[in-house]
């Protein structure tokens, strides 16, 4: 679970676009938490904003994201396809898919879900582990 909460914590530096590599340390630094970071991932509803964010709700929101996945093919582009297969008239309805964020998430070998589990795996794995791994893979991801 510390490997856990140090990798939200450096997911949602990253997130609010901090360049540096903080401090690798061999425990959970509790002070981490007490700091203003925070991630939102958008649902339909819009952003959710924490004081402070565990690695359980970076995985209800996860969940969100690919029950709204599901919803978004079902609705939109399923939806349409028939609408166009009956010769129904109607107006295209274009949406945002939401695979590239979770893509970072759980795409193999590089998703966060992924790089934590191996880091995880790993016989001395560490927090330190988790961050490097993580800003190896992404840092070099621009935000949209």
């Amino acid at each position: 679970k510390s490997l856990s909460n140090r990798e939200n914590a450096e997911t949602q530096a990253r997130a609010r676009g901090d360049t540096e590599a903080p401090a690798k340390p061999k425990r959970m630094d509790t002070s981490a938490l007490q700091m203003s970071r925070k991630i939102g991932l958008l649902d339909i509803y819009g952003f959710e904003v924490f004081e402070n964010n565990s690695f359980e709700q970076l995985c209800i929101n996860y969940a969100n994201e690919k029950l709204q996945q599901v919803f978004n093919k079902h609705m939109f582009s399923e939806e349409q396809k028939a609408y166009q297969q009956e010769r129904i008239e109607w107006k295209h309805i274009d949406f945002q898919d939401n695979q590239s964020i979770i893509d970072v998430l759980d795409k193999r070998p590089f998703g966060i879900f992924c790089l934590i589990d191996s880091e995880c795996n790993t016989p001395g794995g560490t927090d330190g582990g988790i961050v490097k791994n993580v800003l190896d893979k992404h840092a070099h991801k621009k935000k949209k």
